[in-house]
This record gives structure tokens, sequence and C-alpha cells, in this order.
């Protein structure tokens, strides 16, 4: 087996890459999956008693003919669409996600921090705690060790 051209993993972005290339016509790819099954972190399993759990994100956002068109080809009916609901518990006030273009649920006196931290710093403080709420308990990464640039 003489290939060039590596695709490592079965997950969304590998399966995509070897989707392409084969659309495009090349046959020097191969892929390697580490797992049983196919899918990555956008996999679900069953425990032992039944419950199914999702190992990641299965949510697709995208503004791509050619994406949109892939995922309908390729999942057919296999798709549940919903309508997102999510709202953060912020300074008093419940806010729709996502936080940063909904900055007017907060009581005013933090939104016109906010304004005065964007039209003064570049940043705005309300918006900035909430990255850290998020990367601490979404991300499981400390917001001081996500580099700054």
């Amino acid at each position: 087996m003489n290939k060039k051209i590596v695709v490592i993993g079965a997950g969304p972005t590998g399966l995509g890459a070897a989707y392409r290339l084969n659309e495009l016509g090349y046959d020097n790819w191969v892929l390697y999956e580490k797992s049983d099954g196919v899918g990555g972190h956008s996999t679900s399993h069953v425990d032992g008693n039944g419950f199914v759990w999702d190992e990641g994100g299965h949510v697709i956002f995208s503004h791509y003919p050619y994406f949109d068109k892939l995922i309908d080809t390729m999942l057919g009916k296999e798709v549940h669409e919903r309508i997102r609901e999510s709202w953060i518990v912020k300074d008093g006030g419940w806010v729709p996600y996502p936080f940063q273009s909904n900055l007017r649920y907060l009581p005013k006196d933090i939104q016109v921090k906010c304004l005065v931290d964007l039209s003064s710093q570049g940043k705005c403080y309300a918006a900035d705690q909430y990255a850290v709420i998020a990367s601490d308990n979404v991300c499981r990464i400390p917001v001081a060790r996500i580099p700054a640039n």
C-alpha cells in the first residue's frame, strides 16, 4: 500500500476529508481510525444499563451550501433539527445564548459597564466573566491556562 495522503481519525473532519478526496478522484489516500466505529467525539454509545451517552457535540452550524448538501446526502432522514433555547444566569439575570449577542438582558448597570468597557478597552467585563465560566465548565480548561494569543 503506497498511499501519499493519510487521514487520521474518522470523526467529522476526517470523514469530510476522505469524502472530498474521493469526490475529487484521488485514490492515493487512506483513513485510519483507532475505534471500532466512526464519528470521533460526535458519537453516542449505550452503557450496560441501556442509557445513551453522547461523546461530544452533536450540533452543526453551517452557512455553506456545499457542506449542507453533504450533510443532507450523508445523513438523509437521520437528522433531528431542534430549535435551541439556552440561557445563562449572570448577575441576577437570565441571558439567552449566545451571551455576547444578548447583553441587553443583563441588569442596566452591567449593560452600561459593558458599553464603557467596550468603548475604552475594546472588551466587555460581563463577556469576559462569561468566558471564564464557559472555559472552566464547558471546556474543562482553567482560563488561566488559555494563551492570550
